[in-house]
């Protein structure tokens, strides 16, 4: 006798798998009747797959929809998260998280790292600034002469 393949697709009202297909082989002429799985929050259009086997394939699909679904947009109301309130479809605003206030240092002209005033080599700053000018004011004249 031949065999013939079972295929039961198991898919929600909105698209999507909603458990594992199932397949078996059955011999033609056997009657077959499969429990179709319990999904939490939804009901199958039919429970139990059943019938004989032909002399072809057979593909069933099995439609789970939402038992509460207010909105009407296939997924089950408890698997929402609608805040507060319960499910009113409303959007949920979730307020931007405050950041926590920076504490305010004074600065005073001191490096807190090395404790060194910002004043302290003053007269090395003077200094350079100086021999830079110099260095400027005879390069210049070279430039000039030539």
């Amino acid at each position: 006798e031949d065999t013939y393949t079972l295929t039961i697709d198991y898919v929600y009202s909105r698209g999507g798998e909603a458990a594992p297909s199932y397949s078996d082989e059955y011999l033609t002429g056997i009657e077959y009747s499969v429990a179709s799985p319990e999904i939490q929050y939804y009901k199958a259009d039919k429970a139990v797959v059943e019938g004989t086997m032909g002399e072809e394939d057979i593909t069933e699909k099995v439609i789970y929809t939402p038992i509460h679904d207010e909105n009407g947009n296939g997924i089950a109301d408890e698997e929402e998260d609608f805040g507060e309130g319960g499910g009113d479809g409303e959007d949920i605003v979730i307020p931007e998280e405050t950041p926590a206030p920076v504490e305010e240092i004074p600065y005073d002209g001191v490096n807190p790292s090395t404790g060194a005033s910002l004043f302290d080599n003053i007269g090395l700053y003077i200094a350079l600034i100086i021999g830079t000018m110099l260095v400027v004011i005879v390069e210049t004249k070279k430039t000039i002469k030539r």
